[in-house]
C-alpha cells in the first residue's frame, strides 16, 4: 500500500515530506512508549564505519563498570538483560521499533543507551523525541555523544583513583 502512495507523489515532494513524516511518528512512539530517553543517557553514535563495533565495545566498558548499558545496532539489539538478532538489518530502525527497544531499556533498569544514528534515520528525524547527549567525542571515522564527564569518571574508577 505505502509502495503504491510513494508511486503517486512526485519524488520533491516526497523528499519534502518524508522527514515530517519520520519525525511525526518518532514523536508519537516517544509519547507512547512514555519518552523513554528521559530515562536513560543516549548516547549516539554515528560515522561511516565501525558504529556497531564502537556501540558493543562502549556498552561492554560501561557494564563491566557496573553501569547497565543497552544497546541498537545493525547486528543486534541489547535491552540490558538479553540479547536480540537485528532482523530487519537496519542500523538505525525505525522510529517505533527504536522507541520500543529504548522503553525495554529503561524498564530493565539501563542507565545508558548506545544507538547507532545513520546520516539516513537522522535525515529522517528518526530521532525526534530523543535526548541526545551532546558533546560528542570524536574518534577517527565514528562520533560519539555523551557526556564527556561520564568518561573520564568512569576512567579514573578503572584507573583506581576513585572508588567505584
Amino acid at each position: 500500500m505505502m509502495d503504491i502512495i510513494k508511486k503517486m507523489i512526485p519524488k520533491n515532494l516526497l523528499k519534502w515530506i518524508r522527514p515530517w513524516y519520520h519525525g511525526f511518528l518518532a514523536w508519537d512512539a516517544n509519547i507512547y512508549y512514555d519518552r523513554p530517553s528521559e530515562r536513560l543517557i543516549v548516547i549516539g553514535i554515528t560515522g561511516t564505519a565501525g558504529k556497531s563495533t564502537t556501540a558493543a565495545m562502549l556498552s561492554y566498558v560501561l557494564n563491566f563498570a557496573g553501569l547497565k548499558t543497552g544497546y541498537i545496532t545493525t547486528v543486534e539489539f541489547f535491552d540490558g538483560n538479553r540479547n536480540f538478532v537485528n532482523k530487519h538489518g537496519l542500523s538505525m530502525p525505525n522510529e517505533i521499533k527504536l522507541q520500543r527497544q529504548l522503553h525495554a531499556m529503561a524498564i530493565n533498569k539501563c542507565k545508558y543507551a548506545i544507538i547507532e544514528c545513520t546520516s539516513e534515520g537522522l535525515a529522517q528525524n528518526r530521532h525526534w523525541g530523543l535526548i541526545l547527549m551532546w558533546p560528542y567525542l570524536p574518534t577517527s571515522h565514528t562520533r560519539i555523544w555523551m557526556p564527556t564527564a561520564d568518561l573520564k569518571v568512569i576512567g579514573r574508577q578503572k584507573a583506581g583513583c576513585l572508588p567505584v
